[in-house]
Order: structure tokens, then C-alpha cells, then sequence
């Protein structure tokens, strides 16, 4: 049976996949511009360039939907979006300037640990 939850559980995947696929074309666009690709090599299992960019619709789909949906205003929805906006932003800037791995780690793991704060634990 479909309850009210589920509905708007529902609705905000639907709002999320039509957002990051309306964006992908204007994000492989820019970044085709912006020259920020993934080159292929011996380590890759492409063999042309590709974007490197890939998580902003992604991160702006999640973000978009929640704030429509009705459960974006409880604040444990509030705080597990910021430790994935950390995630986020990290691993953006490692895909714009190839960060440090222990940096990358680092920013995970407080991360992690903000989300495990959000379950009462």
C-alpha cells in the first residue's frame, strides 16, 4: 500500500533523476569547454576523455529534491545533507585539482562522523 511517506519518498527520486538528467548535458558541455576531462591511460578503462565533473548534477539533484520535499525541513535530513555536501565538495575539488588522498580521507571521515551524529547515536 502507498502512503503518504512513500508517495513523497518517491516523488523526490522522481524530481531527482529528471534534474541530474536535464543537467547532464549542460555539465559534459561545460566541462567539454572547461577542458575538465579524465584522459585515458593505462590504469583506465576508457579509452576516449571523459568529463570529470560528473557529481555536480548529482550533488544539485539531491539538494534540489530535498528542499522540494517535505522531509527537507527535519533537521536530521538537514545535518545528513551537509556531511553529504562535504563528501561533495571534496571530491569536486578533487576532481578539479587532484587533491591529497589523506586529505580526501580526513574530510570523510568528519564526514561520517557528522552523519552519525544525525541518528542519535
Amino acid at each position: 500500500m502507498l502512503t503518504v511517506i512513500s508517495a513523497h519518498s518517491y516523488l523526490a527520486g522522481v524530481v531527482a533523476f529528471l534534474i541530474c538528467a536535464g543537467l547532464l548535458p549542460l555539465v559534459r558541455y561545460t566541462a567539454a569547454y572547461l577542458g575538465v576531462h579524465d584522459l585515458p591511460g593505462h590504469l583506465k578503462i576508457h579509452v576516449v576523455p571523459i568529463p570529470r565533473v560528473g557529481g555536480v548534477e548529482i550533488g544539485l539533484a539531491i539538494l534540489i529534491s530535498l528542499m522540494l520535499s517535505p522531509f527537507g525541513s527535519s533537521p536530521h535530513v538537514t545535518e545528513f545533507c551537509l556531511a553529504l555536501m562535504v563528501i561533495w565538495y571534496v571530491g569536486l575539488l578533487d576532481d578539479l585539482a587532484n587533491s591529497f588522498s589523506m586529505f580526501r580521507l580526513v574530510a570523510q571521515l568528519f564526514a561520517g562522523v557528522l552523519s552519525s551524529q544525525t541518528r542519535g547515536a
